[in-house]
This record gives structure tokens, C-alpha cells and sequence, in this order.
């Protein structure tokens, strides 16, 4: 009982300032040095970094709380998706798409609670390509090329492995002692082993790391976790800066409005708190930083005139700045259609129950419970003989009659009950696996667009899922590879067959042929939760950009923008390691920007916020471990 009151531990939280401001005087002006609008993956940690300058105010402001203590356990990953701290995003009907969908539209989880998506995510850590960055560099965004970057990718981690390895690589490529923990799952599953021999019958190397410059390989994943609990942004930048006087974070809190005066200076916003009608204000002395995410960070900067220009003057909303905001959407495209039938009692160990694995994980943080299971075992392959790998495999798997494990995972996906009788019907028989091929640089672009003037209405989101043929062919080549794998020796050992979706507009098209599998992608083609661009980063003379390589939004003072949406591209990896690296960066550039010999003028040593605003009294700080 003890061990499971460690988890997420109350004590440990952060001081809600929200109560605070609530009962603020109407009247009463609260003004911050920094004002950051989201508590998610990069907000928190701006928000430690800013705070680290104590003579500096920096308010927070997020629309969750903390994190239920479930999110600490890693077997409970997919849990969390459709609960309270999940934004819920559904895109909308496109032609051609998401028919095995409850309402043809596809769900996109977005963490809303501190620590955002990665407190629900999957926990995996790798950075794509160094080419992937270099490409930004070389469209103008100077300051972004890999080797400008390894300073801040190495900046947030703790890598455990540091002293194990002996190989100069890893002092190049990875820090120790920072806040971020990075480990393996550890995860025992025979399966894992079946995965990765495929693999060597193939042709591919079984790796290391994933990080180092040759990315194509098989791996055991490397992920944000410490002593089998998850390390999230919240866990690891906000606790460890709960005790600072000058950090307040308002939590249960909405940004709805951008304040920008007339001469084009963003210095305030509008929020509520709770399920309150009454807006309040408050201002910032030298910036506002939109941490939002990919959704509502293009929300946001719309709902406050800034975007295209038709689209706001359509909806009434005046016009600060005419930008290309909500353009240029990218996402990592997936397929969870290979369905794989095995006899996994051939190479199976004897599996521990619930209860024990319960237990084992409670006592000692360690078993099922502290792993992703089979899902650890990813592999980067190249379809296009390419230096650079074009598609990233994720494996599920499902025991035979485990149908609670494939309810939620399609509740989670949104299968329409057609499709999840498909898959039931498969494992009353057998054990399944399921590997997903993932798009890592797709060409097809979407959209968010606003639905209303009203800031409680999600916005539109257009996905453009493989609307350029060019992703098509290569989620195509991914399966092709998926049906090689089982055909190696490693699968066949375990009776390993890929079986048949009846979808009904497939029914005419021959088993196994790309006509099948393209007719398969318009029903189950569906997202990775891996979204970047919507305020798309680019030097002045892009005309499709909306903030500059500084991060600031081109022609308004005092705003910056820091997520995922600033990617001009996708990276070749999963996003939660650029977009800590992006926070890390930004926050050394507003750094340098006010601590200049003008800026300490500028700054007030003094800071208050309002005379009858405090920040409550928190206990002395006694040293604290990462929990």
C-alpha cells in the first residue's frame, strides 16, 4: 500500500496557483516577466528554465491538473487516451479515408494534463535522423542543423547506460545528470527475440541505440523511464522546481486570448479557470510563449488574429497578421491492418498473472508491468534502398481470448464494432500480432481550421492522410516487408500467418496484392499521435512560415512559439526527444535575448506580482530525488 501511495505521490505535486488568482482583486493587475500557455512536453520545461533566473516571474498556465498515479505505470500507456486528461481530438470526414471508423473520423490523443503527451504517450525516445535537421538548417533556419542541436538533445538526459557502454559514441551522442531519465523497458517477452532474428534473416543489424548517425536497424527501444515508473516533463521539470518562489502554476486554467496592443506587442492574455465565466487577465512584462501542442497552440494564435487572413475575416475575427497558421500538418501516417497469427506457446515462457505481476511491480518496480511489452521491439527500415530509413515498425500483440486488452485497444483506435469483430474473431483462435509500418516523412500536408469564434469549440482538423501517392507507396513497401518477416525462419518456427481483414469494399481484390492493401489503407490507415507544423518555423522570406528560427511570430513583439508545431518537417523518429530539445533551446534563447547587458537594465530585480497576489508558502525545499 505504501509502495502504490509512492506513485505519483500528492506530496510531491505542484502548488496550484489557480485558487490564487481566483480570488484576486478584479481590479488588481497581475503581471508576470513570462507568461508560458501550456504545461505540456516543452512548456514544462521553459517554464523550469526561466525559472532558474530568480529574478525573473514566470507564470504557467495549463488547462489540466496532475497526473492520475497510473500514468507512472508504463503497462498502462494506452489507458489513459479517451479519459479525462485526453484532449479527445477527432479529425473530420475526408474522402476515402477512416471507413473502418466509428463516424469515418480518425481520434488524435493529446495529453491534457501537466506534463501533456508525455504523461500518456509511449514513452519512446529517439531523435530521427541528423538529415532531418539538417534539412531545416538548410532552408533557412539557421541554428537548426544536427550539430547545432546535439547540445540540447544531450542537454535534458539522464542516460543510464552512460557507464555501461564502452564506446565513445554514446559520450557524443548522450548527457548525464540532467532531468529526463533515459533507460530500456527491459521487457522479457520471447516474442522480442522472434522480432529481431527476422530482422538479421533480412538483412538488418540488431542495434543499440537508434541515435547514433546509422539509424536503420532492429532495437530494444530506449524510453523516458526510471526504476520502472515513467518519467514525464511534469515529474521531471516541475517537481523539481515546485519550491521556487518565483514559478507559479495555474492549473484547471484556458487560454483563450492572445493581448496584443496596437502596436502588433503581445503582452497578456485572456484565461478562465475552471468551468468559470468570468475572463481574467493577466500580463507580461517581456514575453508570452504558446506551448500548446499542434492543436490548440494554431487555435490559439487564430482565435486571437493571428492567421489567414480569409479564414479569420470569415469567422469575424479582426486581423492582427496575415500568417499561414494551421497550415502545413504532418503526421506520422500508420497501419494497423497486418494481422499475424502465432502459436506463441512454441517459443513461450511461462507468463506470470495479474496479480503477481501486480505485486511484483509494487514491490520492486519491476515485471509486465514496468514494460510496453512486445511494443519495445522497434526497428527503422529503408523500403527505398536509402541511407536514411523511410518506415518505422511498432509491434502489438494480443494472448488468444485476451479480449479486454483488444477492446481497449480498439476503443482507443475508434474501430467501428465491424472491424473489431474481424479481430475478435481471429484471437477466440490464436494468438495475434499486429506490426504497425509508420510513415516517417510523409509529403501529405493538412490543415486546422476553426470552427467558431468560440474558445471552448475543438477546432477542424483536415488530417491529408495519403493524399500524395508517395505515402501510399511507401506504408505499401512497409507491409510488403511486415509479409517478409513472417515468412523468415525466425516466424515460421511459430506457425506465423498473415491473415485476411474481410473489409467489405475489399472483397473483390486478391489477398496480399498492393490492390488489396491500398483498398485496407482507406478503412484502417490512421494516426501514430505524432503531429508537427501548424505554425510552421522559416526564415522572413518563407512565405509559408509563421514563426522565425528565434521562435518569435513574425511580426508581432513579445510572442514566441514552442512545440511540436514549429517543425517545418517531420522528423524520422518518434517526437518526444525534439520537442524536450526544443524547449531546452528555446529557453536558451530567450536567455540570451534578456540577460544581454540591455536586458538586465530592462529586467526589474525586484519582481512582484500583485500586492494582494502571493504565491503560497511552500515548505522548506529538503533535496529532492527524482520520485
Amino acid at each position: 500500500m505504501v509502495s502504490q501511495c509512492a506513485l505519483m505521490s500528492p506530496c510531491l505535486n505542484t502548488v496550484d496557483f489557480a485558487p490564487v488568482l481566483m480570488n484576486a482583486c478584479t481590479d488588481c493587475e497581475t503581471t508576470f516577466d513570462f507568461i508560458v500557455v501550456g504545461g505540456g512536453t516543452a512548456g514544462n520545461v521553459i517554464a523550469n528554465r526561466l525559472s532558474e533566473v530568480m529574478r525573473w516571474t514566470v507564470l504557467l498556465i495549463e488547462a489540466g491538473a496532475d497526473p492520475p498515479m497510473t500514468t507512472d505505470v508504463p503497462k498502462f500507456h494506452l489507458s489513459h487516451q479517451l479519459s479525462h486528461i485526453d484532449w479527445k481530438f477527432t479529425t473530420e470526414k475526408e474522402e476515402g479515408m477512416y471507413y473502418g471508423f466509428i463516424n469515418n473520423q480518425d481520434r488524435w490523443a493529446a495529453g491534457r494534463v501537466l506534463g501533456g503527451s508525455s504523461t500518456i504517450g509511449r514513452m519512446l525516445i529517439n531523435r530521427g535522423s541528423p538529415v532531418d535537421y539538417d534539412i531545416w538548417a538548410k532552408n533557412g533556419n539557421y541554428g537548426w542543423s544536427f550539430s547545432d542541436l546535439i547540445l540540447y538533445f544531450k542537454k535534458y538526459e539522464d542516460f543510464v547506460q552512460y557507464n555501461c557502454i564502452n564506446s565513445t559514441e554514446i559520450a557524443t551522442y548522450h548527457g548525464i545528470g540532467s532531468y529526463i531519465t533515459i533507460d530500456k523497458f527491459k521487457s522479457k517477452e520471447p516474442l522480442i527475440s522472434v522480432i529481431k532474428k527476422a530482422g538479421c534473416e533480412l538483412g538488418y543489424e540488431v542495434k543499440y541505440d537508434p541515435d547514433f548517425v546509422d539509424q536503420i536497424g532492429f532495437y530494444s527501444a530506449f524510453a523516458t523511464i526510471r526504476d520502472g515508473e515513467r518519467v514525464s516533463t511534469n515529474k521531471a521539470y516541475l517537481r523539481n522546481a515546485r519550491f521556487r518562489d518565483n514559478l507559479f502554476i495555474a492549473k484547471n486554467s484556458r487560454v483563450t486570448k492572445i493581448l496584443i496592443d496596437g502596436n502588433k506587442r503581445a503582452y497578456g492574455v485572456e484565461y478562465k479557470i475552471r468551468n468559470e465565466k468570468q475572463v481574467k487577465i493577466a500580463k507580461a512584462r517581456k514575453e508570452v510563449i504558446i506551448s500548446a501542442g499542434v492543436i490548440n497552440t494554431p487555435k490559439l494564435l487564430m482565435l486571437s488574429g493571428i492567421g489567414p487572413e480569409k479564414h479569420l475575416k470569415d469567422l469575424s475575427i479582426p486581423v492582427v497578421k496575415n500568417l499561414k497558421v494551421g497550415c502545413n500538418l504532418q503526421d506520422h501516417v500508420t497501419f494497423p491492418g497486418v494481422v499475424i497469427a502465432l502459436n506463441k506457446s512454441k517459443c513461450q515462457n511461462v507468463r506470470v498473472g495479474t496479480i503477481d505481476s501486480a505485486y511484483q511491480y509494487l514491490s520492486r518496480r519491476t515485471g509486465a508491468f514496468a514494460t510496453i511489452c512486445e511494443s519495445e521491439a522497434i526497428a527503422f527500415i529503408a523500403v527505398r534502398d536509402d541511407d536514411v530509413p523511410d518506415i518505422q515498425l511498432i509491434p502489438y500483440f494480443f494472448r488468444r481470448k485476451d479480449f479486454k486488452s483488444l477492446y481497449l485497444w480498439a476503443q482507443i483506435k475508434g474501430f467501428t464494432p465491424e472491424i473489431v469483430d474481424m479481430y475478435e474473431t481471429i484471437l477466440n483462435d490464436i494468438d495475434i500480432l499486429i506490426i504497425q509500418p509508420i510513415v516517417l516523412r510523409p509529403r501529405s500536408r493538412g490543415r486546422v481550421k476553426l470552427r467558431c469564434k468560440n474558445p471552448d469549440e475543438h477546432p477542424s482538423i483536415f488530417a491529408g492522410h495519403l493524399r500524395n501517392s508517395y505515402d501510399v507507396e511507401t506504408l505499401i513497401a512497409g507491409i510488403r516487408f511486415i509479409v517478409k518477416m513472417v515468412e523468415t525462419v525466425a516466424f515460421q518456427r511459430v506457425d506465423a500467418e498473415v491473415k485476411r481483414l474481410n473489409f467489405i469494399g475489399c472483397c473483390n481484390e486478391d489477398f496480399l496484392t498492393d490492390t488489396y492493401w491500398t483498398c485496407a489503407l482507406s478503412y484502417l490507415a490512421t494516426t501514430f499521435n505524432e503531429h508537427v507544423g501548424t505554425a510552421k518555423m522559416g526564415p522572413i522570406y518563407d512565405t509559408e512560415s509563421v514563426v522565425s528560427p528565434t521562435l518569435k511570430v513574425h511580426g508581432i513583439k513579445g510572442l514566441r512559439v514552442a512545440d511540436a508545431s514549429i517543425m517545418p518537417t517531420i522528423p524520422g523518429g518518434n517526437l518526444l526527444a525534439p520537442v524536450l530539445m526544443i524547449g531546452e533551446k528555446v529557453s536558451d534563447m530567450i536567455k540570451h535575448d534578456w540577460l544581454s547587458e540591455a536586458g538586465s537594465r530592462d529586467s526589474n530585480p525586484n519582481p512582484t506580482v500583485c500586492k494582494n497576489v502571493s504565491n503560497p508558502k511552500a515548505p522548506p525545499n529538503p533535496k529532492l530525488k527524482m520520485s
